[in-house]
């Protein structure tokens, strides 16, 4: 299970993300995490 996992982990590398919310500290944080696994956050 663990090599699907990994194998899968880098399929959305460079993907665009748009993230939109009215909390400024939770889209900060959340926009830190998504990147840390490869996606584009504008």
């Amino acid at each position: 299970m663990t090599e699907v996992m990994t194998e899968n982990s880098h399929a959305h590398e460079g993907a665009n993300l748009l993230i939109v919310d009215d909390d400024q500290p939770w889209l900060t944080r959340l926009g830190r995490a998504m990147e840390s696994r490869g996606y584009v956050v504008h």
